[in-house]
């Protein structure tokens, strides 16, 4: 094997050169989940390495000097070194073994062996294994003068020989070494601490790839290309030319073009405070003598791609190996470590393949930084909008129950678009993920089918498929069906012309990819028709009051997303236009809205649409206003029963301005109470399409249902009557092997028998136990809507009649009511007067006293006492209340924790001592309620029995301190016991009195004693703040005294300056006189 140097050492290329995109699928743009990955890697990537668990990071190997630093070690080795060596690293403090600008030496060998040795070649091998020697390098990751870009860069050609053809390995072993020493451990200029050692393998094994041929279905099959590649012919040779795609099992040896060459600077000194990052610890290599550290010397293959593969083949003799080294900063090899670790990890779990990772790195090697990052931005919120339509599309089918005004035909299709979409990802080998993401969307369309569709059996036990007759019979059915029939004249030819030409002039895989390929264009092109219609329908109602606009404004915004990457992805032309055409049809809604009025007959795209009985109950109601309140507030009251969301159902019970303030009054959480959850009846709810689970019904609706059911007396067939083929047959047909005997076959084909026909009775049972329930459930629904229909009448006619009930709603729901009321109501003026006193803060002490409260009173009163949380005291005396109210109050008792005092004196509470359900639950109660003290049950007849009872709860009750049982009749040993429990009841009440009293004496002992220890602390603290005030205040006039000083000594010693300098000015114009008088003396003596 021999290798040339092409270009010596000249710059390099990029890591990864320009490649043409492969053609994308149809819902590579449409599916969101590769701009997902993007996003999830971009982020995870540059934050992944730098959060890492606070967990210790795996500490590298510890050398000695005597070992060789330049020896690649498994990896698994240095993990178990390096787990070995953690406490070293805690106490010692290596530093880098190369000095930054320390000159250094490359050497790229290529050698078939995986472990490079030089005891191993001799000294012409080494020369003719060394295909690549650099010197003049620097440890630095400052720009080299010489070289721009910071790149050496060369290219070789290796030579094919017989090793590799027959699958052999070539690997690339690279040496950096510091100036002046040697890699060679036995040369005397080695220092393991001097010199690091890589090694890759330049081949890699990949399977066969799966050939597809293609060829026009109306000729002949063709012959295979003839500039095929060798190893593509090979594979078309051996498979049928009538197959579509041929797979081999075996692996092709391919040759990696490229090898970057990265030297990571590092100047990090490790310690205990400072553990190397765990994609450091295991490529470092220690030497405790020295304590210092070789750098990492990372072989970068990241960027080489699988398209970037070439396979090793006969027909090729030389191979091309492009060299670059260059310093890479320690930032970026933690980036490269985390996105590759990530990659693998994806590809081990199945979540990714090797075409999914090579896409993503193409995206980072093609795109903009900046269109990028803007991509990133645009993913989330595609992936938003996409989540917040999906959802309210899903609500939707969900909760509703009536598909009056749906269209038929935009469901089915859906479905049948989805189907086409599901197969044709199949046909062109799409991931998995997106694949699974199509079949979930495939199953929900189903689902929504059975919203759609009634599927059931005649008379005859056919199967029967029909539309919704809320759908049959409305009048957008009629919309629908000649919008989508006018345009199905135009574009259905074109569909069959496109179709036709493709068959004629392209090429196919075969008959089903064809289909496959033209029933997509089909979705595309009817995907326009099944949005039109919905105009069609706007301009026929003249409204669009009733669209979602909320899910139509997240679809047009991902519309628009769309728009976006329709100028910047690479995709179909079909699916570019589409996009733009989706922004029509939304500009075309926009402009709907803005012409058409907002009335209540609008469909939405969904199908929705107001009903016309709708109108007719509201046209009702509105004609009927003008003859009174009450006959629209008891019609608004029955149809709120229908709501998911009613109105407040006393709103009927007053005026306007009391309808708001009880608004106020109960919506403490914003929204309104139905009138169910007011008066405390819950409606079985059902889907008709789902099971009724009847053991959850009470005893008694159960017995009701059953009895409903009619026995089944059918019996199975008596195999004995048939013949010996028939059972053969028979028992063929249900996977049983016949033995031959008569008798044995025919026992247990009549086992089969007895089975089938067990579970064919236990299913027909089942239907008959579901058919009764629902029909019992829908009776009771409607019987008991009657009956709230008859109270709201009477509640009404009572406020007519009564207006000091009216009073009384306003103050309560007002909170303005006084603290003690008495009033004299009747039964159905206390049930109204109950729905308000539910959430009412202001009444203490409510009396009700001597009205014949019957015990439909008395159950509003129990509801009331649930959810009040104000009243203290509440008097009953000498009503109705029988047994079912007893019962009624003691269920509110054990959960209410306000009321303390309660009298029942004279209500037949036993009736007459006939039933005692009624104390026996008022027993219970006292045996959980804890801040009930008075109980007043004077002559209500408790008898022996009820006597017992209230012994009994009493013996478990420690707070009542006043019970008044007399007249009674109750036993003497009873009324003992009680009177007992009583005494110890009020001694402990006094008792936790006095501790309650010396508890708050104590308090308010402590806090005034931390009032005084506050305020002595306060006046502390002002004076502090004074003294420190005048400190400052003093300190600051020192230091203005001591300024206003320096100045003046300023002043004096610029004036004694200005002083001096004329004297001395003085002082030489008298020397220079005197030397002029001098000199004119002196010349007239000469003279």
């Amino acid at each position: 094997m021999t290798t040339s140097a092409a270009n010596g050492n000249g710059n390099g290329n990029s890591p990864a050169g320009d490649n043409a995109e492969a053609p994308q699928t149809f819902l590579d743009r449409i599916m969101p989940y590769l701009r997902v990955f993007l996003m999830w890697y971009a982020f995870n990537s540059i934050t992944g390495s730098f959060n890492q668990p606070a967990t210790a990071p795996t500490t590298a190997p510890v050398i000695t000097s005597d070992q060789h630093a330049h020896e690649p070690g498994d990896d698994a080795a240095r993990g178990d070194a390096a787990s070995a060596t953690t406490a070293a690293v805690s106490q010692l403090k290596y530093h880098n073994a190369f000095s930054n600008g320390d000159a250094l030496n490359l050497r790229v060998y290529l050698s078939p062996n995986e472990h490079f040795s030089f005891a191993d070649v001799d000294a012409a091998t080494e020369q003719e294994q060394l295909r690549w020697h650099v010197k003049g390098l620097t440890y630095s990751m400052a720009t080299n003068v010489e070289r721009e870009d910071g790149q050496w860069a060369t290219q070789l050609n290796v030579t094919v020989d017989e090793h590799l053809l027959r699958n052999g390995s070539l690997f690339a072993h690279v040496f950096l070494t510091r100036d002046g020493y040697s890699p060679n451990p036995a040369d005397d200029a080695f220092d393991p601490m001097a010199s690091v050692h890589q090694s890759q393998q330049l081949n890699v094994f990949r399977p066969r790839p799966k050939i597809v041929k293609k060829r026009n279905l109306l000729e002949a099959a063709q012959e295979d290309d003839a500039a095929a590649d060798a190893d593509s012919k090979a594979a078309a040779d051996a498979a049928s030319t009538e197959e579509d795609a041929v797979q081999d099992t075996t692996f092709l040896s391919m040759w990696k073009p490229e090898l970057i060459v990265n030297m990571v600077h590092d100047d990090t000194v490790y310690s205990s405070r400072v553990r190397p990052p765990p994609f450091m610890a295991t490529h470092l290599v220690l030497d405790d003598e020295t304590e210092s550290y070789t750098p990492v010397l990372y072989l970068n293959d990241f960027w080489v791609l699988e398209e970037h593969l070439m396979p090793i083949n006969a027909t090729i003799t030389t191979l091309p190996l492009s060299l670059t080294f260059y310093p890479l900063p320690l930032y970026k090899f933690a980036i490269y470590q985390q996105m590759a670790q990530n990659f693998e990890n994806q590809e081990a779990a199945g979540t990714s393949t090797r075409k999914d990772t090579d896409g993503m790195k193409r995206l980072f090697i093609d795109t903009n930084p900046y269109l990028l990052a803007v991509t990133i931005a645009v993913s989330l919120l595609h992936s938003l909008f996409d989540f917040l339509a999906f959802k309210n599309d899903v609500s939707f089918w969900r909760k509703q129950k009536s598909l009056a005004g749906l269209s038929l035909r935009t469901v089915v299709l859906n479905t049948f678009f989805q189907l086409v979409i599901f197969l044709y990802l199949l046909d062109n080998d799409t991931s998995w993920m997106i694949l699974v993401s199509s079949g979930v969307s495939l199953v929900i369309d189903v689902w929504k089918i059975k919203k759609a569709l009634v599927v059931s059996r005649d008379e005859n036990n056919n199967l029967v498929i029909a539309g919704d007759a809320g759908y049959t019979e409305s009048a957008t059915a009629e919309h629908d069906r000649v919008a989508v029939a006018h345009l199905s004249y135009v574009l259905y030819p074109l569909i069959v012309g496109h179709s036709a030409y493709t068959l004629v002039h392209g090429v196919h895989k075969g008959w089903y990819s064809w289909v496959i390929s033209s029933l997509t264009s089909f979705v595309y092109m009817f995907g326009f028709i099944m949005m039109t219609p919905q105009l069609y329908i706007n301009y026929k109602l003249k409204s669009v009051a009733h669209l979602p606009w909320r899910a139509m404004v997240y679809k047009s915004l991902n519309t628009f997303i769309d728009d976006l990457f329709a100028f910047v992805i690479k995709m179909p032309w079909m699916h570019r236009l589409s996009c733009f055409r989706d922004d029509l049809i939304f500009f075309i809604y926009l402009y709907q809205r803005w012409i058409y009025p907002v009335d209540a007959s609008r469909t939405n795209e969904f199908g929705q649409e107001g009903t016309a009985e709708a109108d007719a109950d509201a046209a009702a109601i509105e004609g009927k206003a003008a003859d009174g309140a009450a006959a629209p507030a008891i019609a608004a009251a029955v149809d709120a029963t229908e709501e998911v969301e009613a109105k407040s159902p006393t709103e009927y019970l007053m005026t306007k301005p009391v309808e708001q303030q009880y608004a106020a009054a109960v919506q403490p959480s914003g929204r309104m109470l139905d009138f169910d959850s007011i008066i405390g009846i819950k409606e079985p709810s059902f889907d008709d399409d789902a099971d009724v689970d009847v053991q959850r019904l009470p005893l008694k609706d159960r017995e009701a249902i059953m009895a409903r059911v009619t026995a089944d007396d059918s019996s199975p067939p008596d195999a004995f009557t048939l013949a010996q083929n028939e059972i053969r047959r028979e028992m063929i047909d249900r996977g049983i092997q016949p033995k031959g005997f008569y008798n044995d076959d025919a026992a247990r084909l009549q086992e089969e028998f007895n089975r089938e026909h067990a579970a064919e009775k236990e299913s027909r049972m089942q239907q008959k136990v579901q058919f009764a329930a629902k029909s019992y459930l829908r009776e009771t629904v409607h019987r008991r809507r009657m009956e709230r229909e008859r109270e709201l009448r009477e509640e009404v006619d009572e406020i007519a009649l009564n207006p000091q009930v009216e009073v009384w709603l306003s103050l309560v729901n007002g909170n303005e009511t006084p603290a003690h009321a008495q009033l004299r109501l009747s039964s159905i003026g206390t049930r109204a007067l109950c729905k308000g006193l539910m959430f009412n803060h202001s009444l203490r002490s409510l009396s009700l006293s001597r009205n014949r409260l019957d015990d439909a009173a008395g159950k509003c009163l129990a509801i009331m006492l649930r959810r009040n949380t104000a009243l203290r005291r509440l008097e009953l005396e000498s009503n109705a209340f029988g047994p079912a109210t007893a019962k009624d109050l003691a269920d509110a008792l054990c959960t209410n924790q306000s009321l303390v005092h309660l009298n029942l004196e004279s209500n037949p509470l036993t009736d007459d001592e006939k039933d005692f359900s009624g104390i026996h639950a008022l027993a219970n109660m006292l045996s959980q309620n804890k801040t009930l003290l008075a109980l007043n049950l004077w002559r209500t007849r408790l008898g022996t029995e009820g006597g017992k009872q209230l012994a009994l709860g009493m013996d478990k009750n420690d707070r009542v301190i006043c019970l008044d049982f007399g007249n009674n009749r109750i036993g003497n040993n009873d009324a003992i016991k009680i009177d007992r429990k009583l005494a110890d009841n009020r001694a402990r009440f006094e008792a936790q009195q006095q501790r309650l009293l010396a508890l708050r004496t104590a308090q308010l002992t402590a806090a005034e004693k931390e009032h005084k220890r506050q305020e002595d602390v306060a006046r502390q603290a002002e004076y502090e703040r004074w003294i420190d005030e005048r400190k400052q205040e003093r300190q600051r006039e020192r230091e203005r005294q001591e300024e206003e000083r320096q100045r003046q000594v300023k002043l004096e010693e610029d004036r004694l300056r200005q002083l001096a300098a004329r004297k001395a000015a003085e002082f030489a114009a008298k020397v220079e006189m005197e030397k002029k008088k001098k000199k004119k003396g002196g010349g007239k003596k000469k003279k």
